[in-house]
């Protein structure tokens, strides 16, 4: 149980760097995306109105 729980551990700290960096980039490219998106579409619905 502890041999298995520690070479996780190790697997997770041996790694984090590339693909957790790319997922954070990702998701606040995604965020700002978003938020690009949602901004635009309530500027139309102003401008409709």
């Amino acid at each position: 149980m502890a041999t298995h729980a520690s070479s996780d551990l190790r697997s997770v700290v041996r790694r984090p760097t590339p693909g957790r960096v790319a997922y954070d980039v990702g998701a606040r490219c995604r965020a700002i995306g978003i938020s690009i998106a949602v901004l635009l579409i309530v500027f139309v619905i102003l401008a409709l109105i």
